[in-house]
């Protein structure tokens, strides 16, 4: 069977807030990945997107469904002309489509529930991403073994 992955990365840190897969890409597949991310997360300021029929419609006065719902939340969407736009999450797709399938056939793991549990196994391994500095024209992710520095921002970059 084929499934879709769903995938949100930040785009300042790089850091995956997160990945979900889904038996099919639906309007409520992306509701309930949306709200499981900003529930662990906040809301972002804007979604960086595609021109798919979930996000976007032709008449720029209209909003799809997730459109008219983001929107009410006050999160934008910002629309990507390519996909080749949307680098960070689609190098982000190249690595999962690498990885996962072997991962899960050695993990032995047949079922969505299984993949997804292993998803977020995942995620909660990954590294914590402190702060966000800019870095002559980028921004890079700060990440500590431990505590932070006395002297190091009280500032985390938010996603509210």
């Amino acid at each position: 069977d084929k499934q879709v992955l769903l995938d949100l990365i930040d785009d300042a840190t790089r850091y995956n807030t997160g990945a979900r897969l889904y038996p099919s890409e639906t309007l409520l597949s992306h509701f309930d990945f949306l709200s499981r991310t900003f529930q662990a997360h906040g809301l972002p300021l804007a979604l960086y997107v595609d021109s798919h029929s979930f996000f976007y419609t032709h008449n720029p006065n209209a909003f799809t469904q997730l459109g008219a719902a983001l929107h009410f939340y006050g999160v934008a969407l910002r629309y990507a002309p390519t996909p080749q736009a949307k680098g960070k999450v689609e190098r982000r797709h190249d690595y999962w489509q690498k990885r996962l399938v072997p991962l899960l056939a050695a993990e032995n793991i047949v079922e969505l529930t299984g993949a997804n549990r292993l998803l977020d196994r995942i995620q909660r391994h990954r590294r914590p991403v402190h702060s966000a500095a800019y870095d002559g024209g980028r921004y890079r992710a700060l990440a500590f073994a431990g505590l932070p520095p006395a002297n190091f921002p009280v500032e985390r970059p938010t996603y509210s």
